[in-house]
């Protein structure tokens, strides 16, 4: 069985190589903008204090356009998070909707810097005085434009929070940069809720060791605690972003697994040349090696649903450039192979992972591979390269295989949750070692069903 190497590059991508990724959106902290992207598909709500339980499920179930499979009514207090059904958006009809429900005091899409961590917006935004403004027009200034001062901070003089009422029509945000842009202010910006970065609620989270090793067992062998990826300290800076593409160079992924399938876009068959791909690819009972990558990478975080992928946030470009057997491995020549690797940088890939390698008889029977490797690190991501990441490969040997000797390739090793080398090639060209055995990944065609690598 071929082994997922590519814990440390998905890492990487979290803390390098996030797009710049520019909303539409923007809030001034310390006289700079700061851009935000609006995730339609998800949306915040505060709820009034005396709200009507009931009456406010009833409201949510009524919504069509509302995943209700998603909705934790056991766990209504002040605030709500709402997605929208099969990774659609929620329209600004909707979003209205929700707003004027006498039970809601504000509602908005939530929002996503560039690092991909998620902040949500409420009625109300903080304000600081400069040392030269009067309180006095603070109050004339609330006064017009309808807000009202909901409270003093009891440690810093002349701080405060401001309320933004239901009928304005300036969201949050706007008024915000309202307030601040009339130069009164030291600062003038939302109270953002954040959300905790640095758990998972998914089932399995704690049997992934690779994550968080704290000593787990595994084939009769116990774990060294913190032989991990470290993952929470990556989360606490960036879980991804979903402009991020990485592109899956396999044998197939089961687009319908419901816990990669928001995240994974349209891809490629190489096999066949056909875009329809995944619909169109006729993936079979043993194109699992795929869909384990997939899930490694980008399953989703916080589903209460299977596993957590290292970097949830991104999204999955799956290519087909190998067709798997259930009893004589996986066929490919080096046209799909390179074929792919092309179809993946012209189509905004950033991090192209192959858990592959191709040999030849003779040496230039995988030139064309390598020119296209070389390509995608020249041409990708607008010219700057591609990050492209190969398996070291499983033989344990002491070279790694041709593709991965590539000097601007990230060739990546195999270790075990002790830290001990798991079997894998080295030598000459390896860039890192990697978790790779006992790994809880996704399988496809048994909707949560997971398998350990």
């Amino acid at each position: 069985m071929k082994r997922c190497l590519f814990y440390f590059t998905i890492l990487f991508l979290c803390l390098a190589l996030h797009a710049q990724q520019i909303g539409n959106v923007f809030y001034y902290s310390q006289g700079e903008k700061v851009f935000l992207t609006e995730r339609a598909d998800i949306m915040f709500i505060k709820l009034k204090k005396d709200f009507d339980k009931q009456n406010l499920l009833s409201f949510i179930r009524a919504d069509e356009t509302v995943n209700l499979n998603t909705l934790d009514k056991e766990a209504f207090e002040s605030l709500v998070i709402l997605e929208a059904k099969e990774g659609k958006s929620f329209s600004l009809e909707t979003l209205d909707k929700f707003h004027k429900n006498p039970n809601i005091c504000s509602a908005h899409f939530l929002f996503e810097n560039k690092n991909g961590k998620l902040r949500g917006v409420t009625d109300e935004f903080i304000i600081k005085l400069k040392s030269t403004t009067l309180f006095e027009q603070l109050q004339k200034l609330v006064a017009e434009y309808g807000c009202e001062i909901a409270r003093e901070n009891s440690f810093v003089r002349n701080k405060y929070v401001i309320s933004v009422p239901k009928t304005s029509e300036l969201n949050t945000i706007q008024m915000a940069n309202l307030f601040y842009e009339t130069e009164l202010f030291e600062a003038s910006k939302p109270n953002f809720i954040f959300f905790n970065m640095l758990t998972s609620n998914d089932p399995l989270f704690n049997e992934q060791w690779a994550l968080k090793n704290t000593g787990q067992y595994h084939s009769g062998a116990q774990g060294i605690p913190g032989i991990d990826i470290n993952v929470k300290s990556a989360w606490n800076i960036t879980q991804g972003n979903s402009q991020i593409k990485v592109a899956i160079i396999d044998a197939g992924v089961d687009f319908g697994h419901e816990d990669i399938a928001l995240n994974v876009l349209n891809g490629y068959d190489a096999t066949t040349g056909s875009t329809t791909y995944p619909a169109g690819s006729g993936i079979t009972l043993y194109d699992y090696h795929g869909t384990a990558c997939a899930g490694i990478v980008a399953a989703i975080k916080d589903n209460n649903k299977g596993i957590s992928g290292i970097a949830p946030y991104c999204k999955i470009l799956p290519v087909r450039a190998l067709i798997q057997h259930n009893c004589v491995g996986s066929h490919t020549n080096p046209e799909w192979l390179a074929a792919g690797i092309r179809w993946a940088y012209l189509n905004g890939a950033d991090v192209i992972s192959n858990s592959w390698f191709f040999q030849g008889e003779e040496e230039e029977d995988g030139e064309d591979i390598i020119v296209a490797i070389n390509e995608a690190i020249t041409f990708g991501r607008g010219d700057k390269g591609c990050v492209v990441v190969f398996s070291a490969g499983n033989e344990g040997m002491d070279t790694v295989y041709p593709q991965a000797r590539l000097s601007n390739v990230i060739a990546v090793g195999s270790m075990n949750h002790k830290g001990f080398h798991a079997g894998s090639n080295y030598g000459f060209g390896l860039s890192i070692v990697a978790p790779s055995v006992h790994i809880i990944t996704t399988y496809p065609y048994t909707n949560l069903l997971n398998i350990k690598l």
